[in-house]
């Protein structure tokens, strides 16, 4: 379309239907489906600024205590964002709960969000925020040993330091006391602290 001028960015949508069913047959369908449009579309020739919008419904949450509906959906957001990496701006994923906006949707675009989720008219980009000060984690009080363990499942900002009482226990026949000074977190125990595993 051109307004004033001006080219604007053509936007095809490509629906991901959701029954809320968890079974792998229809993750395997959707994700084989919007990888076959993701794969039309960045393979033709077409105006970079153009920009595929694959549309979900409950596969991603965005207010505390909500939790994805559709497995399959979440599994096409987990798919696509690894075109988003290789083809930057050219596939948007908007969650919708049926009240997008649709011009507010082209303004994303124009703006190069490249994730949103729609919830009751308004508009939700992820953003990475500093913690404040007050939030940091700190180390309890006379504690010898401590554990850092969610204080409310399912939520990644309840996570607290937390003293390990059993750690001071009489070791029993056969076992050994390692004292841990710094430790990784993997993807299993994000998975572990989201309640999810």
């Amino acid at each position: 379309a051109v307004e004033a001028g001006h080219a604007r960015p053509a936007l095809l949508l490509h629906r991901v239907e959701a029954t809320g069913a968890g079974d792998a047959a229809r993750a395997r369908t959707a994700t084989a489906g919007a990888l076959e449009a993701a794969r039309r579309w960045l393979s033709g020739d077409r105006d970079e600024a153009d920009c595929l919008v694959v549309v979900t419904r409950g596969a991603a949450a965005v207010h505390p205590g909500e939790e994805p509906a559709d497995p399959a959906g979440a599994a096409v957001w987990g798919l696509l964002r690894s075109a988003q990496s290789e083809h930057p701006d050219r596939v948007l994923l908007l969650d919708d709960d049926g009240s997008a906006d649709w011009a507010l949707v082209r303004r994303a675009v124009e703006l190069g969000e490249n994730q949103l989720a729609a919830r009751g008219g308004a508009l939700y980009a992820p953003r990475l925020v500093r913690v404040p000060a007050s939030a940091a984690l700190t180390v309890p009080e006379d504690a010898a040993a401590w554990t850092l363990d969610p204080t409310e499942p399912g939520i990644l900002t309840s996570l607290r330091l937390l003293p390990a009482d059993t750690a001071e226990r009489p070791l029993g026949p056969g076992e050994v006391r390692i004292g841990v000074r710094a430790a990784g977190v993997n993807f299993r125990d994000v998975l572990l602290a989201l309640g999810m595993y």
